[in-house]
């Protein structure tokens, strides 16, 4: 992403090989910093081996990428056993519901909007800048956290949910923010801490 930004056609990026030619006509022709999203139409982890086999090369080479996946759509399940890097939200999941397990490394974490039942364990790492978890307008989510949650920025929430109903999340591990831990605007559920808490604010 630059002053001004090129898009490349990724049609035809349908295995792992036409991703890193995708990567590497980028690099030929922009300077700096490369964001990678993968979208659709439909969607991305239709074809999991590729997505996943693709983010996982590309954190090994080169390593200066910035990855993300949209997913649109209900019933999304994730298993991440790597390292998954974006440039804003790594998971941008917006109606259906989702289940996420985290035993790796995610960087700039996760939007749920207006999802259903929607599920995130973690038992890797979860580092962000803005902010690591967002709930907005959903209903019946849930949070075990028994690995790392952490915040740098000073001016975010670690956790910030939004006119959301029925959320229930656990702490076994270590959450910390530079910041506010948890900000909860016109919502309610249940917080449970069993773990380690760090930051300003924590608590309902």
């Amino acid at each position: 992403r630059r002053e001004r930004p090129r898009v490349f056609d990724a049609e035809e990026a349908v295995s792992v090989s036409d991703v890193l030619r995708l990567v590497a006509a980028a690099r030929t022709a922009l300077r700096g910093p490369l964001a990678l999203e993968i979208d659709g139409p439909g969607d991305p982890l239709a074809s999991p081996e590729t997505v996943l086999r693709s983010l996982a090369l590309l954190r090994e080479h080169p390593p200066d990428v910035l990855t993300g996946i949209v997913a649109d759509g209900p019933d999304l399940m994730v298993i991440n056993h790597g390292a998954i890097k974006a440039e804003q939200s790594a998971f941008l999941l917006d109606t259906g519901s989702a289940t996420i397990l985290n035993y790796g490394l995610i960087e700039e974490g996760f939007y749920f909007g207006r999802t259903t039942g929607s599920r995130l364990v973690n038992e890797g790492r979860i580092e962000n800048e803005i902010g690591a978890i967002v709930v907005s307008v959903s209903t019946d989510f849930s949070l075990l956290n028994q690995g790392e949650i952490s915040g740098q920025r000073d001016s975010s929430a670690l956790l910030y949910l939004y006119s959301s109903s029925d959320f229930h999340i656990v702490n076994e591990g270590t959450m910390s923010s530079a910041f506010t831990g948890m900000y909860i605007q016109e919502s309610d559920g249940l917080f449970q801490n069993a773990g380690t808490l760090s930051g300003s604010r924590f608590g309902i």
